[in-house]
C-alpha cells in the first residue's frame, strides 16, 4: 500500500535505500557496503506505516508520537512543528547521511496542501529517472541508463523539484 511509504516526519520512504534495496527492480543496492552485514533482514523496511522497519526507524520518536495521536503525518498535529521535528530536520544540515531531512517541512506543507494521494504521486515522480527507474535519496547515477541523478549524494546538490 502506497500510504505505507508516507513518513510521519515528512520523508518519502519510497526513496529510502532500506526500502528500495529489497524491491525487485533495485536489488543492485544490496551490493552497497551498508548492506554487507550478517543479518541483512535487519536493514529491510516496508515503510513508516508498517511493522517491518529497520531498527533505526522502529525507535523513531516522531513515528511513535504520531501513531499515539493516530495521525498520518506530523503536519496534522496541533503541535506542528514541534521541537523534536525541528531537531530531526536540523540534523540534515549536520550529517551527510541525513541530508534528505532538510526538506521535511517543505514535504509536510505539500502533503497537507495536496493530500496524501497527490503527495505520494508527486514523490514517486520526483524520485524517478527519465528512463522510469526509481532511485534512492543518495544515488548519483541511474543504474539502468547511466544518467546523472538529482539527489542528496553531493553536498552541493540542490533538489529543484
Amino acid at each position: 500500500m502506497k500510504k505505507d511509504l508516507v513518513g510521519f516526519c515528512g520523508l518519502y520512504c519510497g526513496a529510502c535505500d532500506n526500502y528500495l534495496a529489497f524491491t525487485k527492480e533495485k536489488k543492485d543496492l544490496l551490493s552497497n557496503e551498508k548492506f554487507q552485514v550478517s543479518d541483512i533482514e535487519t536493514l529491510s523496511c516496508s515503510g513508516c506505516h508498517t511493522n517491518k522497519l529497520t531498527e533505526h526507524c522502529s525507535k523513531c520518536l516522531l513515528r511513535k508520537c504520531a501513531m499515539e495521536k493516530e495521525i498520518d503525518s506530523c503536519g496534522f498535529c496541533q503541535k506542528y512543528p514541534c521541537d523534536d521535528l525541528k531537531k530531526f530536520q536540523g540534523d540534515g544540515l549536520k550529517w551527510q547521511g541525513a541530508r534528505h531531512r532538510v526538506d521535511v517541512f517543505k514535504n509536510i506543507e505539500q502533503l497537507t496542501d495536496t493530500g496524501i494521494e497527490k503527495w505520494i504521486q508527486n514523490q514517486e515522480n520526483k524520485w524517478k529517472c527519465d528512463c522510469g527507474l526509481t532511485y534512492s535519496y543518495y544515488e548519483k547515477k541511474c543504474n539502468r541508463c547511466g544518467k546523472e541523478l538529482c539527489s542528496y549524494a553531493e553536498e552541493t546538490s540542490i533538489r529543484l523539484t
